[in-house]
């Protein structure tokens, strides 16, 4: 799934490495997904105080996986 999510990131950045977008994963607020090479993903999330939290794609449950893949899935095929 990983790897489908970084496929989406360079389909839908073109040439960028971070899509600007908000999902909201329920216990945390996804502003913007980045790649970083060789298989990274970073979830950005901007608090009011310009406080950038970073998460891990890797640290998420795979419940909160499968809802991000799902929610790129949507918009790559839109």
């Amino acid at each position: 799934m990983k790897e489908e999510i970084i496929n989406v990131i360079k389909i839908l950045g073109i040439g960028v490495k971070e899509l600007i977008l908000d999902i909201d994963l329920g216990f945390f607020y996804v502003n913007s997904i980045e790649f970083i090479e060789p298989d990274e993903i970073i979830l950005h999330s901007f608090e009011d105080d310009d406080t950038d939290v970073e998460l891990n794609f890797d640290d998420l449950e795979e419940k909160h996986q499968k809802h991000l893949w799902l929610i790129l899935s949507v918009l790559l095929y839109n």
